[in-house]
């Protein structure tokens, strides 16, 4: 079993009304990379020096919908006439339209209800982000990226609302 194996295999999302999504167990590095990178967005502006680029979005928040694109393999969800909703898409001789193919992902996830669409990026994230050392010894209990479930209480203690 190779270094690279770990990139194989899929897991299957149960979706509403009997929907389904198969995703992939594991992103490689550089899938992870652009998934970050397409959070971020840049622009050239004007300053004393000449032109500069300027940070202008930022949205940490979108990374679970990035993964969970990234990290489609199959589906059965259908258009109105019962079509499956492609997720990729080729030329004649078969070659996948790297373009094409982001847009309509993209396009396509975003039919998804909101709870559809939670539950496979609870799946993509907990299979493809790993809490560092410092989240893990923080957090012991929980594995994850957040504080525990419950009450929240700030450095002195109280509670947070």
């Amino acid at each position: 079993m190779g270094y690279l194996s770990r990139y194989d295999g899929t897991t299957r999302v149960e979706l509403s009304e009997g929907y389904w999504v198969e995703v992939k167990n594991c992103l490689t590095g550089a899938q992870m990379e652009a998934c970050k990178k397409s959070l971020i967005s840049w622009r050239v502006v004007e300053n004393d020096s000449g032109y500069a680029a300027a940070l202008d979005r930022v949205d940490p928040g979108g990374l679970p919908s990035e993964v969970a694109i990234a990290s489609l393999v199959s589906w059965n969800v259908d258009d109105a006439q019962g079509d499956v909703l492609p997720l990729e898409i080729t030329d004649k001789a078969g070659n996948v339209l790297v373009d094409e193919t982001a847009k309509v992902r993209r396009r396509n996830y975003g039919y998804l209800t909101s709870e559809d669409r939670d539950a496979v990026e609870e799946v993509v994230m907990r299979l493809n982000v790993t809490p560092t050392k410092r989240e893990a010894a923080t957090f012991p209990d929980e594995g994850e990226r957040s504080a525990p479930a419950g009450t929240v209480t700030g450095p002195d203690g109280g509670e947070v609302l």
